[in-house]
């Protein structure tokens, strides 16, 4: 069953949701997570750089929203990460 994990991304509204998949019948570590980005409008934000940065590894992986603001991060970990968002002309999130 998907987990949901909502953040509202500093000033500017921007708002970044990350969805965790994974089975439920085997013991995963990884996952692919799926994250959308929109702005305090909900129009979605292509371009974005969404980097995470695991906690319990300090692994970094990066990733940048399509044209319909999605991004995908796939094999990052189980666990807590620190997730950031850029874009290009606008403050760092």
């Amino acid at each position: 069953m998907p987990a949901f994990c909502l953040r509202v991304m500093a000033p500017g509204s921007v708002l970044f949701v990350l969805t965790c998949s994974g089975s439920a019948f085997a013991r995963l570590d990884t996952a692919a997570n799926v994250g959308s980005v929109v702005d305090g409008s909900g129009a979605v934000l292509p371009g974005v750089t969404m980097t995470a940065i695991q906690e319990r590894t300090n692994v970094a992986l990066t990733a940048v929203t399509n044209a319909s603001g999605q991004d995908v991060f796939p094999g990052l970990r189980a666990g807590r990460c620190i997730v950031t968002a850029e874009r290009q002309g606008s403050v760092a999130a």
